[in-house]
């Protein structure tokens, strides 16, 4: 995973500010113990279904009967979506909850 950082003007100290997501954690309500810092950036598309596609999701391409990972490729600065238009590519799992897909 890449590291997430962030930079603001800090108008009363006169200076920039940086901080990364990667120092963030969020805690679920129902576990205060549990620390979910292993972020998953919005790559600013959807699938043919208008759902949002994010780094880890796994896109089928019904026009070319394959399967992808979104990942950023640091090379290339930016996803690794592989030319495919929306209308083709639909979501259908990520990386946590579907690793069966993967394998497939």
């Amino acid at each position: 995973m890449r590291e997430l950082k962030f930079r603001a003007f800090n108008p009363i100290e006169n200076k920039l500010e940086y901080w990364s997501l990667n120092d963030l954690c969020y805690h679920a309500p129902d576990r205060p113990d549990l620390c979910l810092n292993e972020w998953q950036q919005f790559t600013g598309l959807t699938d043919k279904n208008g759902k949002e596609i994010y780094e880890g999701d796994i896109l089928k391409n019904y026009y070319r009967s394959e399967k992808t990972i979104i990942k950023w490729d640091e090379k290339k600065a930016q996803y690794n979506i592989g030319g495919y238009f929306n209308e083709t590519i639909e979501v259908i799992g990520n990386i946590y909850e579907n690793k069966e897909l993967i394998k497939e």
